[in-house]
């Protein structure tokens, strides 16, 4: 049966524009497409309720594909025919098992106080700072696209930094490897940062406007795109697809980078802009939360003001 997260989740009112959902461990299931399943059952959208891979678990898509939450601001993305097996969804102690297929792992922030460790066949990943991650379990390969992690295996360990990967079957020997752009996995992944993106801006300013402060980053549920967005704690942060992050102190107008066809990169002045309702809907978007069970309530004020979409202005600041 699957497992809900209501209890885990500050409850607020219902109706307002944007809803906070803190959640105290990893493994929220943000969107599905196709068939996904959790240990046999399958994952159906379902307007006002979300689902949490719980511990000793297993999701799996066939010929679906499927995104969730780690700690907040980790993303893990699964292409079709994978699956892993949640081994402890502690924020603190995440760690998961890539059985079959492949994963992205998104890594926009990492808090001093999480740890996300990744295991695949014989070796265990430690994700040490922002950037992407990608494993893929039949061929045996561990590869950081960007960022920093430490592979562990057979008592040994060794640093992978960016466009390093190792085959698990040769041991801890790294070699160089050049990021496929037009990977699919890689070309969805980056469309989901690009919404997850466009939420996070118009959920930040609502926020922002009902008053609302947070001593953490977190999730937050945003109703009119119907989806979840991260909200980082305080100021600024870029994706490692290069779309911004805003807290809601941060956060000075609405704006949604318009989606050009073959460019996924670049929130900070690539394209042009327009406002938060141009193409909302692309890249098969949820329309809500999913599983059975009771709906999660949700978080900021109910006086919040509803949101419009905005013109102009660009991204700020840089990495």
């Amino acid at each position: 049966m699957t497992r809900m997260i209501a209890a885990l989740f500050t409850t607020f009112a219902l109706t307002a524009p944007a809803q906070v959902a803190i959640s105290v461990r990893s493994g929220l299931i943000h969107h599905v497409e196709g068939n996904v399943n959790l240990d046999g059952q399958k994952v159906q959208p379902k307007m006002g309720q979300l689902v949490m891979v719980g511990e000793g678990q297993t999701l799996t898509t066939t010929d679906g594909r499927a995104e969730l939450g780690l700690t907040p601001g980790v993303f893990f993305r699964m292409s079709p025919n994978s699956s892993f097996r949640m081994i402890s969804n502690a924020l603190t102690d995440t760690r998961l098992d890539v059985l079959s297929g492949t994963a992205l792992v998104e890594v926009a922030e990492l808090g001093k106080s999480n740890r996300i460790t990744i295991r695949q066949a014989q070796s265990e990943t430690s994700l040490l700072k922002m950037g992407l991650y990608r494993f893929d379990a039949d061929m045996g390969q561990v590869r950081v696209v960007e960022g920093k992690a430490q592979v562990a295996m057979g008592g040994s360990s060794l640093t992978l930094t960016k466009n390093r990967m190792i085959s698990v079957g040769d041991g801890l020997q790294a070699s160089k490897f050049k990021n496929s752009k037009t990977d699919p996995l890689y070309v969805w992944s980056a469309q989901r940062a690009l919404l997850v993106s466009e939420a996070n801006i118009s959920a930040a300013h609502a926020l922002s406007l009902s008053g609302y402060r947070s001593s953490g980053s977190l999730w937050a549920w945003y109703p009119q795109l119907g989806m979840l967005a991260f909200i980082p704690s305080s100021g600024y942060l870029l994706s490692p697809f290069g779309w911004g992050y805003y807290s809601p102190g941060a956060v000075w107008q609405v704006y949604a980078p318009r989606y050009n066809q073959g460019e996924y990169g670049g929130g900070g002045g690539r394209g042009s802009w327009s406002g938060l309702n141009s193409g909302v809907s692309r890249g098969g978007m949820s329309s809500g939360g999913f599983g059975g069970g009771a709906p999660v309530r949700s978080s900021a004020p109910a006086s919040a003001p509803a949101q419009t979409g905005g013109g102009g202005g660009g991204a700020r600041g840089g990495r």
